[in-house]
C-alpha cells in the first residue's frame, strides 16, 4: 500500500480503509462504507447538471469512487485522524473534492458560503411522470433562504413559465415552492425564482433549463412561533402538468457570526437626506437598509438629453474595500421623492470595523440607463459630502 500512487489505488484498498478507520472512531461495522457504496451507486444512475455551453470531461468510474469517498471521509473527520495510513491521507487530500452547485451558479456570496462548508447538501430527489426534481443545496443566513433546484425530463423548456402562459401551459414549469415547518407554514416577505444564464453551442445566450435558484427573505412563522436555527424543514414544489407537487425534507441550519447593526444615522445636504436604519452583515451578504427624501444633488451641467438617477450607495470598509451590489434598478422617468429600500451586496471576506457609506448616482442616457464613460464603466456623479461612517460593534 506505502508504494502505490493514488491511481493505482484500488476499491477494495479504499473501502478497507474506510471500515478500519470507521471501527477505530466507534462507527458500526461496514455501516459508514455501506452508505458510501450506497451513494456511489445513486451518483451512478443520476445524471448529473449539464450546463448548455459548458464540456465536461467524463470521469472514470475509479475517480468517483475516490472523490467521493474523500468527499464522505472528510466530513467525518476520517482523514487527519490518524486512523488511516500516510499514503491513503495524502492522496484523499490532493482529490479536489466535488462541492455544491452554489459553487458554480450561484451569487458570490453563495459561493463563498459553499466553499466554506455553510451550506447544506441534501440531494433531495422526487420523480413524477417522467420530470426529476432535485434539491440539491441549501443556504440560511438567518435572513434569506436560498434553494438550488435541479431539474430533468424537461429539457428546452424555460425553468419558469416567463410567457405567463395561463392555458394549457407546458408540462414542466416550476412554481413558487411551499414551506413547512412540520405542520406550520413558513411565511416570507419576498421570493424569486432566479433563472440561470447560459450560452448553448452557438454562443446564443439564454437560460439554463436545469437549474434555478429559488430565495425567500424574511421567513415567518404563519403560527407566531421563532424560526429555529438548525430545522427539517418539508418542501412542495408545483410543476405544471404534473398533479401531485414535488415533495422534499431537508436539513436547514442557520450559518452562524451574523450581526445586524442599527445605527440610525443620517446625513443631508440641501437637496437629498438620508437615513441608515439598518445595516446587516452574514456570511452570504451584506444588506443596506435605508430610508431617502429627495433627489440627486445638481452634479453640474450634462449632456443633452442627459440626468441623473436616483440616489444609490456603495459600502466600504476601513481598507477601502468595497463589496459588489447584487443588482441595482433604474426607473423610466424621475424617482421618487422618498423611498424606503433595501440593498443588497456580496459579503465581507473578514468582518470590517467600519463601514463607509458613500452615495451616488448614475448619469442616464435617453434610454434610461447608465452612459458608458472611456472606459467602457458607468458613468457615476459621487457626492463626498454625504458620506457616512459607521462603526462596526457587536
Amino acid at each position: 500500500m506505502t508504494n502505490r500512487m493514488q491511481s493505482e489505488m484500488e476499491e477494495a484498498d479504499i473501502l478497507q480503509e474506510i471500515r478500519d478507520a470507521g471501527l477505530n472512531l466507534g462507527m458500526p461495522a461496514g455501516g459508514y462504507s455501506d452508505r458510501i457504496l450506497k451513494r456511489l451507486q445513486e451518483e451512478a444512475r443520476n445524471k448529473r447538471l449539464k450546463l448548455p455551453g459548458k464540456v465536461r470531461r467524463p470521469l472514470f468510474a475509479r475517480r468517483m469512487i475516490a472523490v467521493t469517498v474523500a468527499s464522505a471521509m472528510l466530513c467525518a473527520g476520517i482523514v487527519g485522524s490518524g486512523f488511516v495510513s500516510p499514503v491513503m491521507a495524502a492522496a484523499l487530500r490532493n482529490i479536489p473534492v466535488v462541492g455544491g452547485l452554489f459553487q458554480d451558479v450561484g451569487k458570490s456570496g453563495l459561493k463563498k458560503a459553499s466553499e466554506a462548508g455553510l451550506t447544506t447538501v441534501p440531494e433531495q430527489q422526487d420523480a413524477q411522470d417522467e420530470i426529476t426534481i432535485t434539491i440539491s443545496e441549501v443556504a440560511y443566513d438567518g435572513i434569506r433562504l436560498s434553494m438550488a433546484i435541479e431539474r430533468e425530463g424537461a429539457e428546452g423548456l424555460n425553468m419558469v413559465n416567463r410567457d405567463r402562459v395561463e392555458e394549457h401551459p407546458a408540462k414542466g414549469y416550476l412554481g413558487y415552492p411551499e414551506m413547512y415547518l412540520g405542520d406550520t407554514k413558513i411565511g416570507y416577505r419576498t421570493r424569486t425564482l432566479n433563472e440561470i444564464a447560459s450560452t448553448d453551442q452557438a454562443g446564443k445566450v439564454g437560460f439554463s433549463d436545469k437549474i434555478l435558484i429559488a430565495e425567500f427573505e424574511n421567513l415567518s412563522r404563519t403560527d407566531g412561533g421563532d424560526i429555529p436555527d438548525d430545522f427539517e424543514m418539508r418542501v412542495l414544489i408545483p410543476v405544471t402538468g404534473i398533479e401531485q407537487p414535488y415533495e422534499f425534507v431537508i436539513p436547514v441550519k442557520k450559518m452562524l457570526n451574523g450581526i445586524t447593526l442599527s445605527p440610525e444615522k443620517s446625513q443631508s445636504n440641501d437637496e437629498f437626506a438620508y437615513t441608515v436604519q439598518k445595516v446587516i452583515l452574514t456570511p452570504a451578504m451584506t444588506k443596506l437598509i435605508v430610508d431617502t427624501k429627495g433627489f440627486a444633488p445638481d452634479a453640474g451641467p450634462l449632456p443633452k438629453g442627459h440626468k441623473l438617477s436616483a440616489v444609490h450607495f456603495e459600502i466600504i470598509n476601513e481598507q477601502g474595500e468595497g463589496v459588489e451590489q447584487e443588482y441595482t434598478t433604474f426607473e423610466h422617468g424621475l424617482p421618487p421623492v422618498m423611498s424606503h429600500s433595501e440593498e443588497t451586496y456580496a459579503p465581507f471576506d473578514q468582518r470590517p470595523k467600519k463601514l463607509i457609506i458613500k452615495p451616488y448616482a448614475f448619469i442616464i442616457g435617453s434610454d434610461w440607463l447608465p452612459v458608458l464613460d472611456e472606459n467602457g464603466n458607468d458613468s457615476k456623479v459621487y457626492y463626498d459630502d454625504l458620506e457616512l461612517k459607521i462603526d462596526v460593534k457587536l
